[in-house]
């Protein structure tokens, strides 16, 4: 596969608030790519008139060098500091919760370098502007290329190093999967990044004894704190991770490892697998667990759900491995794993609403069902996986 060529995102600049007290904000994925798109998510006092500037220099801008103090060259009518020439001005509203969004679709992003700042109307006026100098600018580079991988045989708790070039400095922005062709074999949890390594830590894999291919994408991640797990369960540093594309496509080393069938560490069992599936029309995914499951104490719950674009590149990715502390019924068991995932999803940034819904069936299944994730809504719900495996001690 041909190198794409990416684009590093950074900040400089200082931000000034409103006298409202709101300081605006751009919040970028951390990478793009020439060719590709980008996605702005923006902050500022709720329902006020903002300004998105995008400009190709932050050295000078119609003669006047930068930064420049924005009252000083306005006669004190508009306030805060000019980081980025402003070539291109889009103006844009704040919703009531003061966020809002523009998207560059695929395509126009070429190699080079490009800014861009976002002014907030001052509420307290209606005419001040309160300049954000959160500037970003995109250079272009090499995207992530996998050159050798340390292993050739992978399992459940397996650690497994890719070394190439151009990854991520931050683990949490890599998605790291098994794949082949009857769709996700297993997650890889990513643990530390360098820009020419990743390690990773295999999850629980759904086809022992096939084999797959390691697929590395790059995003923007996060881990959920563990001390924010829910009663009766437990998991450790990174064992929680939600990851969004930055819209590169994915990159597969060419020789395929082989995923082991031996037992899990531990001596551990798989004791209950189970895989989602998805209403077609809303794209919300679905689990009936079995009324008579139990989670023993120590039992390890495996979780992992993805979707991918039309093009099948892969868009989306969550996993999560937690450990029961106490024994948990199937309802328990389900209600447990909605709270993490809740959590998770929440922990973005920007926070997105995703919930649980589980109804009650007392005399076949407990539905596990997870409503309103960005599933079905931004992606093709045809290529929604994923897949549950409890492991007993």
């Amino acid at each position: 596969m041909p190198a794409v060529a990416a684009a590093q995102i950074s900040s400089f600049g200082s931000s000034v608030a409103t006298r409202g007290g709101v300081t605006p904000a751009i919040d970028l994925p951390s990478a793009a790519y020439v060719g590709g798109g980008v996605d702005f998510g923006l902050s500022g006092p709720p329902s006020a008139t903002g300004l998105l500037a995008f400009g190709a220099s932050r050295s000078s801008w119609l003669g006047v060098p930068l930064p420049a103090d924005l009252a000083a060259l306005t006669g004190g009518q508009f306030a805060g500091i000019i980081n980025v020439a402003i070539h291109v001005p889009l103006p844009l509203t704040f919703d009531v919760s003061g966020s809002a969004a523009f998207s560059i679709p695929p395509g126009p992003l070429v190699p080079g370098t490009f800014y861009a700042q976002l002014f907030s109307q001052e509420p307290a006026t209606g005419a001040l502007f309160g300049a954000s100098s959160l500037g970003w600018g995109i250079d272009a580079q090499t995207a992530p290329v996998i050159r050798s991988l340390s292993t050739t045989t992978v399992g459940t708790g397996s650690p497994l190093t890719a070394n190439g070039s151009s990854f991520p400095a931050a683990a949490s922005d890599i998605c790291v999967l098994l794949t082949n062709g009857r769709g996700v074999a297993g997650a890889l949890v990513p643990q530390r990044s360098t820009g020419t390594s990743v390690v990773a830590t295999v999850g629980s894999v759904a086809q022992p004894g096939a084999q797959a291919f390691v697929t590395v994408a790059t995003g923007r991640g996060g881990y959920l704190d563990p001390r924010l797990a829910p009663s009766g369960v437990s998991f450790g540093p990174n064992d929680v991770h939600t990851w969004v594309s930055d819209g590169t496509p994915a990159v597969t080393f060419p020789a395929p490892v082989s995923i082991s069938s031996r037992p899990r560490p531990g001596g551990r069992r798989v004791c209950t697998e189970l895989y989602w599936t998805h209403d077609g029309t809303t794209g919300d995914l679905e689990m009936r667990i079995p009324t008579g499951l139990v989670c023993p104490p120590g039992t390890q719950i495996f979780l992992q759900f993805d979707a991918a674009t039309c093009s099948g590149s892969f868009a989306f990715d969550y996993y999560h491995s937690i450990t029961a502390d106490a024994t948990l019924s199937a309802f328990q068991c389900a209600n447990r794993i909605c709270q993490v995932v809740e959590q998770a999803f929440f922990e973005r940034n920007p926070p997105e609403n995703v919930s649980c819904n589980i109804s009650i069936d007392p005399t076949t299944f407990e539905p596990l069902l997870l409503l309103s994730p960005p599933l079905g809504e931004m992606w093709d719900p045809a290529t929604l996986y994923g897949y549950l495996a409890l492991d007993c001690p």
